[in-house]
């Protein structure tokens, strides 16, 4: 389980925003209505990961440079830590196509991964993670409402996009299937280590499900299948000075079928084992192989179940205004529809260097954490090729130790 822990907190240090971005919106919408385009292709690629938590980028550099996480980066984290602390990661990677049938009409076609990665800690587990129950002798470790959920999944979507004079429509519907899933709650969790280190008492309420964790790969394993809608709307003002875009993605739910489940509630009396043991964090990863041992040391049941989910559907706004012939005003609003994420609120600035080529800035509040800043650019190379990259590297450059996000994003489409 270690192993898959130090995989979230890496997580961290990717926070990014995808191409449905209202700037790359307005290229790829304006272009492909232009009489002379007949086709558009892109790919983007989207992580957006953070923690409200004290898990700095200085310490998940630390993890992710070195071989050894000192004393003092383990402290200054937990100095920081609140009692319940929420990490989350979602990555999006997307092939999309669109083919105009007519000046005013477009068939639409994607295919997608989304990761989805949520975390509830209290700081007693971090402190169990990364220091083990030494700390704890003659104490009780308050483990409970910590959590971890894992969900991977594959879309293929067709649609069509209409446009009517200013404003186009478009609407689409996905397959979706599941690659993997995973979920480890405990909702209550006591430890008690011996002053002397002796023996241990755990009081748990505990539930560990997983399915598909054992195949080779993760992509179109198909342990659950659902649906899924996709609307999308794009307005540019007569004037040119105003430009919007809505996007609703994922919209739907999966059947997750075979689920390993297994649950206890109860106590237990250890001698002579350590908290390492207890639950593999040293060499555990987040598989049936290693968490083999939790059920075998808690005496688990297992049942197997299915269950119905929503998927994680994003609903994303954007809203660009032009001042002038170079300089325009963004603003965005982001609703991602799972635990731990606020709505994330984006403002910027956009500068038109040259005609091809854009500079912009944001700020952002929300999400999965704090306060992100970007920077990044938007240009038309030749062949009518379009890039856009994000960039969230300042606060990790300029003040590690206060900040908890950095990413690098890219998009790229080109018009036929």
């Amino acid at each position: 389980m270690k192993k898959y822990v130090l995989l979230v907190v890496a997580a961290i240090t990717l926070n990014a925003q995808s191409t449905d971005d209202v700037i790359v919106q307005e290229y790829n919408t304006t272009s492909l209505y232009k009489d002379s385009a007949k086709v558009l292709v892109g790919g983007s690629v989207e992580w957006e990961a953070n923690s409200n938590a004290a898990v700095n980028n200085s310490f998940v550099n630390t993890i992710v440079f070195k071989s050894y996480i000192d004393e003092r980066e383990k402290d200054g984290v937990i100095k920081r830590l609140r009692t319940l602390n929420d990490m989350g990661l979602y990555g999006n990677e997307v092939f999309y196509a669109k083919y105009k049938l007519n000046s005013s009409v477009a068939l639409t076609f994607n295919m997608a991964n989304t990761d989805l990665i949520r975390s509830t800690f209290s700081s007693d587990m971090f402190k169990l993670v990364f220091k083990g129950n030494a700390d704890f002798a003659g104490q009780t470790a308050h483990l409970s409402n910590s959590n971890i959920d894992y969900i991977n999944y594959q879309t293929i979507s067709l649609g069509l996009e209409k446009k009517f004079n200013r404003h186009v429509l478009g609407a689409g519907l996905s397959y979706v299937t599941v690659g993997q899933y995973q979920s480890y709650h405990i909702d209550r969790g006591d430890l008690y280590t011996a002053t002397d280190g002796t023996y241990l008492d755990f009081n748990t309420d505990i539930t560990l499900q997983s399915a598909g964790t054992g195949a080779k790969s993760r992509y179109f394993n198909n342990v659950g299948a659902g649906t899924a809608l996709n609307l999308s709307y794009f307005h540019k003002s007569e004037s040119g000075k105003l430009v919007i875009s809505a996007n609703l993605t994922d919209l739907g739910f999966v059947n997750i079928n075979n689920i390993e489940s297994y649950h206890k509630d109860s106590s237990y009396h250890f001698s002579g084992i350590r908290i390492d043991n207890l639950f593999d964090f040293d060499m555990g990863s987040f598989d049936k192989y290693h968490t083999d041992s939790i059920y075998k040391i808690l005496n688990m049941n297992k049942e197997s179940v299915s269950k119905r989910q929503i998927l994680p559907f994003k609903l994303k706004v954007g809203l660009k205004y032009n001042l002038s012939q170079k300089v325009a005003v963004l603003y965005e609003l982001q609703y991602l529809h799972t635990d731990q994420y606020m709505p994330r609120v984006t403002l910027g600035g956009v500068y038109k260097v040259c005609e091809r080529f854009s500079a912009f800035a944001k700020v952002a509040t929300g999400g999965f954490g704090r306060v992100d800043s970007y920077v990044g650019f938007n240009t038309l190379l030749p062949l009518r090729i379009n890039l856009y990259a994000s960039l969230n590297v300042l606060e990790n450059a300029l003040a590690s130790s206060k900040s908890t996000g950095t990413s690098v994003n890219l998009g790229v489409s080109r018009i036929f």
